[in-house]
């Protein structure tokens, strides 16, 4: 039984302080031009030990996980997010306008795999305004995780060296 409750105790979120990159509202700057995609993904026990595919424009940018966000620069106009390759039962996408100079926040919700049809949820991909994302991001102590792609483009940036805060 305590082995139980330790492995629980494991996969909750630890305390940490702003330097351990916890989310602050406000503290993404837009580059002149262009327009950020923050994508955020709740907590939710099942699919909680692994990250999860994340896309945009049909790329991956990140294999987020549990209570973390990452932040990606993009072009204004419209963008399509998603979960998963096209290809999985678990795939889901949003399409979005990211208007230029501003920070559009984009939440995941993992779905509850089941066996039994009737049974189970589908995840969810949901545009969440900045007035509600950044206080539930910034209450919850969602930390930065390093993206992939750090733009989206004419020519991909790529995150080098990848630098991920860790619980």
């Amino acid at each position: 039984m305590l082995g139980a409750l330790a492995l629980f105790a494991g996969l909750l979120p630890t305390q940490a302080s702003a330097s351990d990159g916890v989310y602050q509202p406000g503290s993404i700057d837009v580059p002149e031009g262009k327009a950020v995609i923050v994508l955020y993904r709740a907590f939710k026990l099942t699919g909680a030990a692994w990250p999860h595919r994340m896309f945009i424009d049909g790329k991956e940018v990140v294999g987020l996980k549990s209570r973390f966000y990452t932040s990606i620069v993009v072009s204004p106009g419209a963008h399509r997010v998603s979960v998963w390759p096209e290809d999985n039962v678990w795939h889901v996408a949003l399409d979005l306008v990211a208007a230029d100079g501003q920070v559009s926040f984009v939440r995941y919700l993992p779905g509850q795999i089941s066996l039994d049809p009737g049974y189970g949820s589908r995840p969810s991909l949901t545009e969440v305004p900045a007035s509600e994302a950044e206080p539930d991001i910034a209450k919850r102590k969602y930390r930065m995780q390093a993206p992939d792609i750090l733009e989206i483009g004419s020519a991909d940036v790529p995150a080098v060296p990848p630098q991920e805060v860790t619980p």
